[in-house]
């Protein structure tokens, strides 16, 4: 069996898309670019944390620490910081995830009520008219 059949799509994918409505080919669309946007951005930052923390042996030996620069070392570096990269994401998201999933489960947030009293400063001498 193909994965297209087991799916419901037949042989004719192209024919069935056409039948849907424009409005939900254009959705499709559009959530198929944001999340095409996504994955670029979150690469993009894989990305130049590679390249800073494959920086690290190199800015080392310019502070006086002597530490080998060469491709393996660099590249050993820079493979560290994308693996941190990933395993901090990956906590954050799980946290996000868990916070969302069991913000209907939370007690509710009692509303503060601050009251602003207006203090009035009466001169002397009509304090002493009043008695």
């Amino acid at each position: 069996m193909v994965v297209g059949e087991l799916i419901g799509l037949g042989k004719d994918m192209l024919a069935q898309i056409m039948q849907l409505d424009t409005v939900l080919i254009f959705v499709i669309l559009v959530i198929a670019a944001v999340i095409g946007y996504k994955i670029l951005k979150y690469l993009m930052k894989a990305f130049i944390v590679g390249i800073v923390f494959g920086g690290i042996p190199i800015f080392m030996t310019f502070m006086g620490y002597p530490m080998d620069i060469s491709f393996a070392s660099i590249s050993g570096w820079a493979v560290t910081g994308i693996v941190v990269f990933l395993v901090y994401h990956t906590i954050s998201t799980t946290i996000k995830a868990t916070k969302f999933i069991l913000s209907p489960f939370g007690s509710k947030k009692k509303e503060k009520v601050v009251v602003k009293e207006k203090i009035v400063h009466v001169p002397a001498e009509k304090k002493k008219n009043r008695k």
